[in-house]
């Protein structure tokens, strides 16, 4: 757990408002299992070696004094000892907060699976408990800056059952730009609106677990390598088929849909 300090920039009336967090990273790749390489003749493990690309002797990456580093479009050996204290140098410690946004503002294309928690540093618990409590009653979101790992992210910090959870956003640079779409491409007005009336039919009044979600692939995954070792033939792989059907049939079928459903709401109401 790494201790950061909150400070805000440019913001009327936050001036005063920095304080402390205990930061810890919440989100862990899924886990995937990997297949090294086997030698086609022994089938044994093939060891990949570090090799000069000058005079091609096996260098040891313990000895390795200087790295590469590219300014313009030349290369050049930079002590590796600099290159950390630069590191050192850049890193920071701070959470620099710049705007408060609306969560819904900010395009989650920017999101990343990047999430930490903020814990409440002892000297500044009060301090933590009154910023939840101002984004809470504002339904915004503060944005800003920090470092982690000795990489920059663009962040906001957003309010999760009385706790502070800070999300790492992308660069923009690092999101391609979206692929071109048909606009003249007319829609089915009247379709879309009985398909938004049809998705009322499935809210739930109970709130989202994301528990009921369970990562069981590489159970499964374990399950056929198994049927494999055994010699036995893995089963087919069954494929959605598409069907393409006419609007008018379609708009029929949603409009009994939900006049049945009317119906029946209106029977239990009138019972």
């Amino acid at each position: 757990m790494v201790e950061y300090r909150i400070e805000h920039r440019g913001l009327i009336g936050f001036e005063n408002m920095n304080f402390a967090i205990d930061v810890t990273k919440l989100t862990k790749a899924a886990k995937n299992r990997s297949y090294p390489n086997l030698s086609p003749c022994h089938q044994t493990p093939l060891v990949q070696k570090k090799f000069c690309s000058t005079c091609d002797v096996v260098v040891d990456t313990k000895e390795v004094t200087h790295k590469s580093f590219k300014l313009g479009k030349t290369m050049y050996p930079v002590s590796a000892d600099h290159l950390k204290k630069i590191k050192e140098t850049l890193d920071s410690d701070t959470v620099t907060i710049t705007e408060f946004r609306g969560k819904n503002e900010i395009p989650e294309m920017y999101f990343t699976d990047v999430i930490f928690g903020a814990k409440q540093h002892k000297k500044y618990m009060k301090d933590y408990v009154e910023y939840a409590q101002i984004l809470q009653a504002t339904g915004k979101v503060a944005i800003g800056m920090m470092n982690y790992r000795e990489r920059p992210y663009p962040i906001m910090i957003v309010p999760f059952q009385n706790n502070l959870v800070i999300r790492a956003l992308h660069f923009f640079e690092e999101v391609d730009s979206l692929p071109s779409i048909n606009a003249e491409v007319p829609a089915n007005t009247q379709k879309v609106n009985l398909l938004v009336q049809a998705m009322q039919l499935s809210g739930n009044s109970e709130p989202f677990d994301i528990t009921q979600f369970v990562n069981a692939r590489e159970e499964k995954e374990q399950e056929l390598i198994e049927l494999v070792l055994k010699g036995e033939a893995l089963p087919e792989v069954e494929r959605v088929h598409v069907e393409t059907r006419e609007d008018n049939d379609e708009i029929a079928r949603l409009q009994a849909l939900l006049a049945k459903n009317k119906e029946a709401k209106t029977t239990i109401e009138n019972s």
